[in-house]
């Protein structure tokens, strides 16, 4: 993925710039050092041409750092990966600066105890921020390298004429392995921890992907609590078959309310109206999925299902139709009438489109039926006609006036139908 891929980058950005300010440091103290402790630091180097030369041993170093973090900064103003082959070859070039510095201070110093000095500690350092590439391989290859350039130096040294000095466990090779298999065993740890890493940074970036999904797919249909409620439990699959319900609404005689008033008008009327409906629909836990004009079909049951899908979209029917009534009543809306057609039953559910266009959709008889019994309220002089699929799922919860068997286009046997009124308050 593109933003992990940046990550990455950013992250050999913040480790070249670690190892630039180290050795820029590391220039200061051989600069400052001998003005200071000039006579102090005779007394351990062999001359003073041997003092220069590993002072100047940072230098190449702390180039080499800073034009890294030149080039790793240019890559990512470019949007460019590191090169595998590249970052392979600078983690080898880095875990030798260390046998570098040691060898050029065994000519300095004496080539046995230079071992026991703080520049042998100069890998570990270069094996911590291989961490910062967050590739495991890269790791192991700086702490394998370092490993064989400290046990090579260590058996060199070992070798000179000043490893006298030393003597039982220090003098023995099997002292400087053993450092050497730590060495190794400290890139294997770091590659381990880099690997922990990269699965929490890609797991961090799947989740905000997920997220982004759900929300570019279900926000612009749901309330904000139920794409948090989608978010936390886990976005439903591209496709399924469930039971919903699903809800059509229609505006009686819009187009000869249209037909009467310029567009603006119509408009800020819809608006005024799916305001407080698509409201009524999202409190209900249902999603408004399309709207058709003049008026719209929403879904109970998906995408998060409820206990009780049905008795949710008679609520939200109902109370519509109570806030209709009311808005005409208050003079806040032209006079206006509704019909409301439910039914419950099995669809198929899920995003569809392309890359550049997707939506979640509902399709199936169930959408269909659905549709049939809402045209149905102009046939009854209804508002609210449920089928009796929706009206068992209520179990007695709202009066249910029975319409008969109704033959319905599409079905080759009649259904039967109910008008639906609020249950009188106890």
């Amino acid at each position: 993925m593109a933003a992990f891929d940046a990550e990455v980058l950013r992250s050999e950005v913040l480790r070249a710039s670690i190892l630039a300010t180290v050795f820029g440091a590391s220039c200061l103290v051989a600069i400052v050092a001998p003005l200071l402790f000039h006579d102090q630091l005779l007394h351990f180097f062999r001359s003073e041409q041997a003092l220069a030369s590993v002072r100047l041993a940072v230098y190449p170093v702390f180039l080499y750092t800073l034009v890294l973090r030149l080039v790793v900064g240019r890559m990512v103003t470019r949007r460019q990966s590191v090169p595998r082959w590249l970052a392979a070859l600078s983690t080898v070039v880095e875990s030798t600066i260390p046998t570098l510095i040691l060898w050029l201070a065994g000519a300095a110093l004496d080539p046995a105890l230079v071992l026991f000095t703080p520049p042998a500690l100069i890998y570990f350092l270069f094996i911590i921020v291989a961490a910062l590439r967050l590739d495991a391989r890269l790791c192991v290859l700086a702490g394998v390298t370092s490993a064989v350039g400290y046990v090579a130096i260590a058996l060199w040294s070992l070798q000179q004429p000043g490893a006298a000095v030393l003597d039982g466990l220090l003098r023995s090779p099997f002292h400087h392995v053993g450092k050497g298999i730590i060495i190794a065993l400290s890139g294997v740890a770091a590659g381990i921890v880099s690997q922990q890493i990269r699965r929490q940074i890609a797991a961090s970036f799947r989740h905000v992907e997920e997220r982004n999904r759900v929300a570019g797919v279900f926000g612009q249909h749901v309330s904000p609590a139920v794409v948090e409620r989608l978010l936390a439990g886990g976005a439903a699959p591209i496709s399924e078959v469930r039971r919903i319900c699903v809800m059509f609404l229609d505006i009686r005689d819009f187009t000869s309310f249209a037909e009467h008033r310029g567009p603006a008008e119509v408009v800020d009327y819809l608006n005024r109206l799916f305001g407080f409906m698509v409201e009524v629909v999202s409190r209900h836990d249902g999603i408004v999925n399309k709207f058709l004009g003049d008026g719209f079909m929403a879904v109970f049951g998906a995408p998060l299902a409820t206990d009780d899908d049905a008795g949710h979209a008679v609520a939200a029917a109902l109370e519509i139709a109570d806030r209709v009534a009311a808005e005409v009543l208050a003079g806040t809306i032209p006079p206006t009438r509704i019909g409301v057609g439910i039914h419950l039953g099995e669809a198929l559910t899920g995003t569809i489109g392309s890359q550049q266009r997707r939506e979640y959709t509902v399709i199936g008889d169930a959408v269909n039926l659905a549709a049939r019994i809402e045209a149905l309220n102009k046939q009854f002089s209804t508002t609210v006609l449920a089928s009796g699929e929706v009206v068992r799922a209520l179990a007695g919860r709202h009066h249910a006036r029975s319409l008969g068997p109704v033959q319905v286009k599409g079905r080759a046997a009649p259904i039967e139908v109910f008008a639906l009124t609020a249950a009188p308050s106890q």
